[in-house]
């Protein structure tokens, strides 16, 4: 490839300056080029980079006399004004020892921060690796025309064999992408479209889309324009439909000849990991109430938009997701939202059997402190929120705060592997939560009416039933265990002390005739429409 003649740019300053920012660019893809038109600052590009600012500046200088020095000390000048880690120049000309001795001695002397200078052998290695930026800027149309003829006729030769394809294939992809210094073209098979992609480093303004967009008074489509607005504001990704995209305009590819054809606009934010995972803690504060204990968090994803940033998390269970929006301006007043994935464990990353019950108690707690006169308060490692809470408490994680908690003591005091159930049976709420009542020593109602069935001789049986009222019968019994299930899992609880009050004797007239003819009598005991059943691990007061 023949050389680049830099000394042509010498009457086309601004023609350098935009090669030298893509292959700036293109080793720096986060590099943002400043237009000097008003008067850049002794500043071409900016590049945020680890350390801190770097600044390059761009002259198309092939030898350096004295009022080339000047102008370079006066952009090093200007450039010091933003503090910058090392200023960077980009010239087409290597430096003699004179130059070498001026540049890293007396100039660099008058600066706090490290000088570079990237010449024109690092232009030349720059060129030859990147060929579409040189395709675009420096080829002429007569050298496209003879490259077009020789391919035009090697398409027209015979393929031998496979590899042949192949490596054809490979050329004219590989030409395609030489088209543009900004876009990526391939060809997709499964869909037989062209698919246009920006290069990392891609220039601004080669990548530059403007859309139009109308949405309609109907309901979805305020909804799609509140979501659009919100996303540009604080970050995000939402897909527009085709309905409310009017028209779209992509600088580089009409540049190119193709023009974006109909469909919907996916808009995504700028993400930014820096720092992250961070950990975060909530609880609720106010109200009167006692303050919930702390949930710990961790935000792992940063989005940024023009008014703030979106800071997305969960919580060690993965059931919960948070979003927390901060505005930039100062005194603002900071956004916070959680959705709880508790329907059937569908939004965990494992199966919420493998859950630890004490973290989803936590979770629950939290959610079930949620009301409209208190506060969420966010502690991050360096600061703290505190967001006023405007809607109220939603009753459902009240009752699971609850049922977890009743989990969670059965659990320890009795030594039981007992998975959270994705969706909670009725008779896995009875049951725990009798379980759970005895357990704190406090009388609980049966969780399933009781039926007494025993066994009575003659003599017992009859002055049995001349005690029987016509209001039913009370009775204890004691020692006896019951079985009880919860998801699945089977135990006892007992011994127990039950106290039944109005149960009735089904059929009592047969039950007396059989007494009365001296055989035993089979006793059925149900309980009556006001009839209570309690048990208790202590034994009742008389």
């Amino acid at each position: 490839m023949v050389g680049v003649r830099w000394e042509n740019f010498e009457d086309r300053p601004a023609d350098f300056e935009k090669l030298a920012k893509m292959l700036i660019i293109r080793e720096h893809p986060d590099a943002i080029p400043i237009d000097g038109r008003g008067g850049d600052g002794g500043v071409d590009l900016r590049w945020e980079s680890p350390d801190g600012l770097v600044v390059f500046e761009c002259k198309k200088f092939t030898r350096i006399t004295s009022t080339q020095k000047r102008n370079i000390k006066r952009s090093l000048s200007n450039a010091a004004r933003h503090d910058p880690i090392r200023w960077v120049l980009v010239a087409p000309v290597d430096p003699t020892p004179a130059l070498c001795d001026w540049f890293s001695n007396q100039l660099a002397a008058e600066v706090p921060f490290p000088l570079q200078w990237l010449g024109r052998t690092w232009l030349d290695q720059r060129i030859a690796a990147n060929p579409d930026i040189r395709r675009a800027t420096l080829d002429g149309a007569q050298v496209e025309v003879f490259r077009a003829v020789a391919e035009a006729r090697a398409e027209t030769d015979y393929m031998l064999t496979a590899s042949d394809f192949v490596s054809r294939a490979m050329t004219l992809q590989n030409r395609a992408n030489e088209l543009s210094p900004s876009w990526n073209i391939r060809w997709d098979t499964e869909t037989q479209q062209l698919i246009a992609a920006p290069k990392t480093g891609a220039a601004p303004d080669e990548v530059h889309i403007d859309y139009e967009l109308d949405f309609p008074v109907d309901e979805d489509a305020q909804a799609t324009r509140r979501k659009y607005e919100e996303v540009v504001a604080f970050g995000g990704t939402i897909t527009i439909p085709p309905r409310y995209v009017t028209s779209i305009s992509i600088a580089g590819l009409e540049a190119l000849g193709l023009e974006p054809g109909p469909g919907s606009l996916t808009i995504s934010s700028d993400g930014d990991d820096a720092g992250l995972p961070m950990p975060a803690t909530l609880r609720i504060t106010g109200g009167g109430q006692p303050s919930t204990r702390p949930l710990q968090i961790s935000l792992t994803h940063r989005e940024k938009g023009t008014e703030g940033i979106t800071l997305r998390g969960m919580d060690s269970t993965g059931l919960l997701t948070t979003r927390i929006l901060l505005r930039r301006r100062r005194g603002q007043q900071a956004e916070f939202s959680v959705h709880l994935n508790i329907d059937d464990g569908s939004g965990s990353k494992v199966p919420l059997s493998t859950i630890d019950p004490s973290g989803l108690h936590r979770l629950y707690e939290l959610a079930a402190g949620i009301d409209a006169d208190r506060t969420m308060e966010i502690c991050f490692p360096t600061d703290r929120l505190s967001i006023p809470i405007t809607m109220p408490a939603e009753p459902e994680f009240v009752n699971l705060r609850n049922l977890v908690g009743d989990l969670l003591a059965v659990r320890d005091a009795l030594g039981l592997v007992l998975p959270v159930p994705h969706r909670w049976t009725r008779s896995d709420e009875r049951n725990i939560r009798f379980a759970a009542q005895l357990l704190r020593d406090e009388p609980a109602p049966l969780p399933f009416p009781p039926q007494l069935r025993f066994t009575q001789n003659p003599s017992d049986h009859l002055e049995l039933s001349d005690k029987l009222k016509t209001d039913g019968v009370s009775m204890q019994i004691s020692d006896e265990s019951l079985p009880l299930t919860f998801n699945g899992v089977s135990f006892e609880i007992g011994p127990l002390w039950i106290r039944l009050t109005k149960l009735h004797l089904e059929g009592p007239e047969a039950c007396r005739e059989t007494a009365l003819a001296g055989r035993e009598v089979e006793c059925v005991f149900t309980p009556g429409p006001d009839s209570a059943a309690v048990a208790s691990l202590s034994p009742f007061s008389p």
